[in-house]
């Protein structure tokens, strides 16, 4: 059975019975906190949009800002009674490209699958197949996990795939074909000791 959709029109302290997916919220407007337990129990699903203005950390990472995240998560207790949150973020956002230095388009979309933990000690004794997520007052600013997850996303050498319209500067540069290219300096160098120029000597 799907989880039940959520909304909460001020604080995330109580639940409505109205629900709708993908509510606007900037970072005017986005709650906080949240309390993952008390969702958790509840078995709900959180399904809104961030702007990513907002991100700090994340925009000051960027060629260019604006745009919107898409927030989509469950929150709900496993069998071994740990609280746990499983979703999906999607962004696109503008990087340089290392190869051409000009803007670049990425799609990022992680997964979300973490358990909340009260203290990093508490992280020992989680399987493998699930991140430690660490809120030791119980509650968790929404903005920071998802900027979190989306700086993690980013890849490590931005660069157009596969696009003609992006040749490398250099050849040592991603995409290169590492030709060695004839330093300028050097024909220049070689034009002043033209054959003959000693000969007014």
């Amino acid at each position: 059975m799907a989880p039940a959709p959520l909304e909460w029109p001020g604080r995330f302290d109580r639940p409505s019975t109205r629900g709708y997916h993908a509510r606007l919220m900037t970072a005017s407007t986005a709650p906080k906190t949240v309390d993952p337990a008390l969702l958790a129990r509840r078995d709900r699903r959180l399904s809104i949009s961030i702007d990513m203005d907002g991100l700090e950390r994340l925009s000051g990472l960027l060629a260019k800002g604006g745009g919107q995240v898409a927030v989509d998560l469950h929150f709900y207790v496993d069998s071994g009674r740990r609280t746990l949150i499983s979703g999906a973020i999607r962004a696109q956002v503008t990087l340089i490209c290392q190869r051409c230095l000009g803007p670049v388009v990425i799609d990022l979309a992680p997964n979300v699958h973490v358990a909340v933990i009260d203290c990093e000690e508490d992280a020992d004794h989680l399987p493998e197949a699930l991140d430690p997520l660490v809120c030791p007052a119980g509650e968790l600013v929404l903005a920071h996990l998802v900027e979190d997850e989306l700086i993690l996303a980013l890849p490590v050498i931005a660069r157009h795939e596969d696009d003609p319209r992006c040749p490398p500067l250099t050849p040592d540069q991603p995409g290169g074909d590492g030709a060695k290219r004839d330093n300028p300096f050097a024909v220049l160098g070689a034009l002043k000791k033209r054959p003959g120029d000693n000969d007014l000597d």
